[in-house]
């Protein structure tokens, strides 16, 4: 019996409570026929995304899963992009080298 599901990946370190807190108010208040909410950075999809209940047993149910990028593409009509600078909603680390910059930029912000 879920309202909704978040897909939250596991390589954005600087996802706050209040950054998941946004993105579930701005799911709560969408218009009826919205199945997606996801943060848009720049013109850059971010995650992590909220789904309708619906759409989360549908994307679940697909063999193999369907992703979610791919259902978006698909129905841009029913997904909402709200529009942040918050890029924590962008920041991950998929290489060594992503982990390198976050560390060094962390260190930075520490001095400050």
């Amino acid at each position: 019996d879920l309202d909704a599901a978040m897909v939250v990946l596991a390589d954005q370190p600087s996802l706050t409570k209040d950054d998941l807190r946004d993105l579930i108010c701005r799911f709560k208040k969408r218009e009826p026929g919205i199945d997606m909410v996801y943060p848009r950075v720049d013109g850059i999809p971010g995650n992590p995304v909220m789904l309708s209940a619906e759409l989360a047993a549908f994307l679940a149910q697909e063999d193999p899963p369907l992703e979610g990028r791919q259902w978006r593409a698909a129905h841009p009509s029913a997904c909402l992009a709200f529009e942040t600078t918050n890029r924590h909603y962008i920041e991950d680390l998929d290489t060594p080298q992503d982990l390198d910059n976050f560390q060094a930029r962390r260190a930075r912000d520490c001095k400050a």
